[in-house]
């Protein structure tokens, strides 16, 4: 396989990891990889999970960095690149006027912009949509309804990074003892974030209830919610099922989660 990949993004690449998530992959494949977006010299990502790359960082002043922007855009049209791959909604909407006609680009996005509140947002990101010839998406429902808006002619691939089975971690499973979380006695499901009962948490609960007590529970540290949640888990009888991980570094949050079973 291998190639030249061009990757550009505005997510800060030092607080957002969710960006290069599908690059060390590739990497590993032999790819050779130029990452442009904030902070790309101090990427959290590659510091948990290092791939090799050659990294820029975008200037933080804005007239500077879209200039920068276009700029790499424009070299990765002429340049020796096989592909270019944007990322960001709001990248989007400026790849189209320098990438027009360009058959290297690949469009990757977390979400698509409402038509009715962002018309010219719109407009824009569907000409590099329906230019790309590979589009990314974050989410199943959010990519079929991004499809369906747009008319997509190309394929779409669906990479969900919030899930920790989407990670590409290669930390290995530790744990202290029997019983534990992350133990060969023990099922662990990973919830991705916290309490919130919007987010049907409370039948997450219920269901955990049901199942044999070697199914256990990781979940995001408590927050406004806190008593309202002690009092459910004592309710259900599972305060001695359910752990909580608190904001921390995300090496240490992918050496948690790669201590579960199945994430949800």
């Amino acid at each position: 396989m291998g190639g030249r990949l061009l990757f550009v993004t505005l997510y800060d690449m030092e607080r957002t990891p969710y960006a290069e998530c599908i690059l060390p992959s590739l990497a590993a494949a032999g790819w050779d990889i130029t990452v442009v977006g904030p902070n790309a010299r101090r990427s959290t990502l590659r510091d948990a999970v290092p791939y090799p790359c050659h990294a820029i960082d975008l200037p933080a002043e804005r007239l500077a960095r879209e200039l920068k922007i276009r700029t790499m855009l424009l070299s990765g049209r002429i340049g020796p690149y096989d592909l270019i791959c944007v990322h960001s909604q709001e990248l989007g909407c400026r790849a189209w006027p320098p990438l027009i006609g360009s058959r290297k680009l690949v469009y990757y996005t977390m979400d698509y912009y409402d038509p009715l509140r962002h018309p010219l947002h719109t407009w824009l990101e569907k000409r590099t949509a329906r230019q790309a010839r590979l589009n990314i998406n974050a989410e199943f429902h959010r990519g079929y309804i991004y499809r369906a808006q747009y008319r997509l002619r190309s394929p779409l691939l669906v990479v969900a990074p919030a899930l920790p089975a989407a990670w590409p971690t290669e930390f290995k499973p530790s744990f202290s003892g029997e019983g534990e979380l992350g133990s060969p006695a023990t099922f662990t499901l990973a919830l991705h974030g916290t309490y919130s009962p919007l987010r049907m948490v409370d039948e997450l609960l219920e269901a955990l209830k049901l199942l044999p007590t070697r199914f256990q529970l990781l979940m995001g540290a408590i927050g406004p919610s806190d008593g309202v949640l002690r009092q459910r888990l004592e309710e259900l009888g599972l305060g001695d099922r359910v752990r909580f991980i608190k904001s921390t570094k995300f090496s240490e949050m992918l050496c948690e989660t790669a201590n579960c079973d199945a994430g949800v």
